[in-house]
């Protein structure tokens, strides 16, 4: 469903590991940043699927206003799908 609509039902108290890979738009990906941070202690994960320049770059919006918090240490990854490049974000709270 929509993570507008279903993450504030969801009721979750901590959250130690999320995957972010749902709607491909800015304010998805930050409403969902925001949600799963709330969530997590030193030592939680976030990845996100799809930093990729030049292709969903709501994304890549999202992610780096949220990096510029210091909250988390991040790497950021590329590998080639067979058919395009394709951008990962590992973030780990610190």
């Amino acid at each position: 469903g929509n993570s507008k609509d279903i993450l504030n039902d969801l009721d979750l108290p901590r959250i130690n590991f999320a995957f972010l890979d749902a709607r491909h738009d800015y304010s998805h990906v930050k409403l969902e940043l925001e949600y799963v941070s709330k969530r997590q202690q030193s030592g939680d994960i976030i990845v996100c699927d799809d930093y990729t320049k030049g292709q969903y770059e709501g994304i890549i919006q999202a992610i780096d206003e949220f990096l510029e918090n210091n909250l988390y240490n991040f790497k950021i990854f590329y590998g080639h799908d067979g058919s395009k490049n394709r951008g990962y974000v590992y973030m780990e709270r610190k």
